[in-house]
């Protein structure tokens, strides 16, 4: 039995005509441009298939490995699956979505199964409800906000950059700071910096009064949720080249976000580098690689003190909107335990925030709240989803999260190429000896690293 999906476009009905798959394939467009997209080992022709949609994926894949047996789910996202595919769905015998556990779900906007629009609409945030039975799972679909396709869906990404979901937007601030709409970490990373100042205030990040994105999910008049992207429009950040980020003797053009913090040292910094080189067993690579000019003290560009600012922002409007998201619908459930998943459940700080001052007894976030635990949800469906033709009953229903390290193991190779991309905002260090390696280990640990 296999269980699929893809949030961009229904799959199913593709795999039932391979002669075309086959032609993508010979032409690489499309997913043919992935190896084996036709393979026999990808298609498994002989097996039973269903197709689920995106955010009760994603509630599979969290609720099922919780340690706890009842709660709720806030799946957070960026862009799921769109309203036509989970509409049409019903008549389908082989997709299952939301819309066949529940007729009572509060939508919002609440007429959407009234409304005629250009373009599609996709799935936002979502809440559901949970119980762990002994032969299964029961879901309940309890709340989904959709959100409007707001420019053609065959454009860069399907449009995703205009889409206002709450992980929509955080990308979209990604996009503009660092030219990747997946690099959101970094943006949570820049947040917190707005809090500085450097050269006894000469240099502070701009502060920004009005919000990107404020009110509630859940409300569609008084106190809506609303958002402006003006902060995200015009010349991106990430594509500035403002004069003083170019050497006046040499044209040599700095790292936009480069910069230390005031209580850097760059005397400190060079006899760290020093003790480094002498010592053969230790290998710093972010300044030995580097010449002594580099390691002078770096202030922040107004590029960066901006994208700090704009950074907070987001950070500090996304904390607001959720706080009071999952503690309306708390209430609402009268679930003493959480789930977390979609792409938003990357955000460790709104994490920590939830797990702490809402008052859950539990709360469960898996190693993949993105998209990668998809196949996971996938997984999980298949066994506990009640599929009609199971000729045996399904295995015990996991009581434990599943082992984090699902995927294959990295190589030295991957590990050098991945240090490589985040050397200018980490400090790597290559210890040979292996018991001063695993003291050193020990020793950062009891600092709190």
């Amino acid at each position: 039995h296999v269980v699929v999906n893809n949030h961009h476009n229904r799959i199913l009905p593709i795999e039932t005509n391979r002669r075309h798959m086959e032609w993508e394939e010979g032409l690489l467009i499309n997913n043919g441009a992935e190896a084996g997209y036709n393979d026999d080992l990808n298609l498994i022709p002989d097996a039973s298939k269903q197709e689920i949609s995106h955010h009760l994926a994603h509630a599979y894949s969290t609720a099922t490995q919780s340690p706890f047996d009842k709660g709720m789910i806030c799946i957070l996202d960026g862009m799921g699956e769109t309203y036509r595919a989970m509409k049409f769905g019903k008549k389908d015998a082989n997709y299952t979505s939301d819309f066949d556990l529940s007729d009572n779900i509060q939508l919002i906007p609440s007429d959407l199964h009234e409304r005629e629009t250009l373009y599609d609409w996709r799935e936002a945030e979502s809440v559901y409800t949970f119980e762990k039975t002994d032969n299964g799972i029961k879901f309940v679909p309890v709340f989904k906000r959709f959100q409007q396709e707001n420019s053609p869906p065959t454009l860069y990404n399907h449009g995703f950059e205009n889409m206002d979901s709450l992980g929509a937007l955080y990308s979209r601030v990604s996009s503009h700071i660092f030219g990747d709409w997946n690099a959101c970490g970094k943006v949570m990373g820049l947040a917190p910096w707005s809090g500085h100042s450097w050269n006894n205030g000469e240099k502070v990040p701009p502060v920004y009064d009005k919000p990107i994105c404020s009110g509630s999910l859940y409300k569609e008049e008084d106190g809506a949720f609303t958002f402006d992207r003006t902060l995200m429009e015009g010349i991106p950040l990430v594509a500035r080249n403002d004069a003083e980020l170019f050497d006046p003797e040499t044209m040599v053009k700095r790292r936009r976000y480069d910069f230390d913090d005031d209580k850097y040292q760059p005397e400190e910094r060079k006899k760290q580098r020093k003790r480094d080189e002498d010592n053969e067993d230790v290998l710093t690579v972010s300044t030995l690689t580097k010449p002594l000019s580099t390691l002078e003290k770096q202030l922040p560009a107004q590029v960066a003190l901006d994208a700090i600012g704009v950074a907070s922002r987001m950070q500090q409007d996304l904390e607001e909107v959720v706080i009071d998201f999952v503690s309306h619908f708390q209430k609402e459930t009268g679930e003493t335990n959480l789930c977390l998943a979609g792409g938003v459940g990357l955000n460790s700080v709104i994490n920590g925030r939830l797990a702490r001052e809402l008052g859950f007894e539990e709360t469960y976030l898996a190693p993949y709240p993105g998209d990668d635990g998809i196949s996971v949800g996938c997984c999980a469906f298949g066994l506990y989803g009640g599929d009609p033709k199971q000729q045996t009953p399904p295995p015990p229903i996991w009581k434990k999260p599943l082992s984090p390290y699902l995927g294959p193991a990295p190589t030295d190779f991957d590990i050098k190429m991945a240090l490589q991309a985040a050397e200018p905002w980490i400090e790597i260090e290559t210890i040979q000896n292996e018991e001063l390696r695993i003291d050193r280990i020990v020793t950062e640990l009891d600092k709190g690293a």
